[in-house]
C-alpha cells in the first residue's frame, strides 16, 4: 500500500513539473520575436531571408495564437494562426491557412527563440530575438 501511495504522489509530482514547464515556456515564447540570424543546411542565409522576408515579425499570444508578418517583394503578408508546444516542449506547432509548421526548439529563453523547421529537405534553423 505505501508503495501505491508513493507512486501517486510521484506521478502528481511529475505532472505538475510539465505543467509548471509547459506555464514556463509558454510565457517565454509570449512575444513579438524577429529573425536575427538564419541558416539552410548550417549555411548562413540572412541576407537572403531578409531581402525576402523583408521586416519579418511573428507575435506569439499566451492564448495559442500567432501573427506572422512581413513585406515579399514589396507585398503586405499577414499569416494568423494557432501555436502549440508539444513532445515535452520540444517542438513548435504552428498551424495556418498555408498549413502545418513543426520546428524543433534548440533554445527558448526570454530573449532567445532558435527553432529548426522539420520534415523538409533543407534543414532551416531560425534564430528569434
Amino acid at each position: 500500500m505505501k508503495l501505491a501511495y508513493f507512486l501517486l504522489a510521484f506521478c502528481f509530482i511529475l505532472v505538475s513539473c510539465e505543467k509548471q514547464r509547459l506555464n514556463d515556456a509558454t510565457h517565454a515564447i509570449s512575444d513579438t520575436w524577429e529573425v536575427v540570424k538564419y541558416e539552410i543546411n548550417g549555411s548562413e542565409q540572412t541576407d537572403y531571408f531578409l531581402s525576402v522576408y523583408t521586416d519579418y515579425r511573428i507575435t506569439f499570444s499566451e492564448n495559442g495564437s500567432f501573427t506572422e508578418q512581413y513585406y515579399n517583394f514589396g507585398s503586405a503578408v499577414v499569416i494568423n494562426g494557432t501555436w502549440l508546444l508539444q513532445n515535452n516542449v520540444n517542438e513548435l506547432k504552428l498551424v495556418d491557412s498555408t498549413g502545418t509548421r513543426i520546428y524543433d526548439i534548440i533554445e527558448l529563453n526570454g530573449a532567445r527563440l532558435t527553432i529548426e523547421l522539420t520534415g523538409f529537405t533543407d534543414v532551416e534553423v531560425f534564430y528569434l530575438e
